[in-house]
């Protein structure tokens, strides 16, 4: 069990904020051309990279605030936040793909949105293995 920490996970919680706007600004607009090499996967690597990113800053950010008290009830509170702000915010960008896609060369992609949950699962198994009670 971690001890709450709240001025920390309020830091935690605002780079999550802020990464998740980073996220939808990227997919609103032109596919990312950055030198990226050509490599297979690369892509759905990279989308569960940023959610496993994005869901531990929001869990141990949750859990830091140390609100509730009881552990296992903050816990389980802040995975179920998690599963639905990680989720709302991948499928809202792939959504917003659809609809800019003509103009964008953006796609809504199902792949996609599995490696954003997959990241996400993968981040909130590590959060509760790490912090058993």
């Amino acid at each position: 069990m971690i001890k709450p920490r709240p001025q920390l996970g309020v830091v935690l919680l605002a780079l999550a904020g802020i990464s998740i706007a980073m996220l939808l600004l990227e997919g609103a607009g032109a596919p990312a051309e950055a030198g990226l090499p050509a490599v297979r996967g690369l892509d759905k690597l990279l989308h569960f990279g940023a959610h496993f990113w994005v869901a531990s800053l929001l869990f141990w950010g949750g859990l830091l605030l140390g609100r509730p008290l009881d552990f296992n009830r903050r816990r389980k509170l802040w995975t179920l936040l998690v599963l639905l702000a990680d989720s709302a915010a991948g499928l809202t960008i792939e959504l917003v793909q659809l609809q800019l896609g003509a103009t964008h060369g953006r796609v809504f992609d199902w792949k996609d949105v599995s490696a954003n949950i997959a990241g996400m699962a993968a981040a909130l198994a590590v959060g509760w293995a790490g912090n058993r009670a």
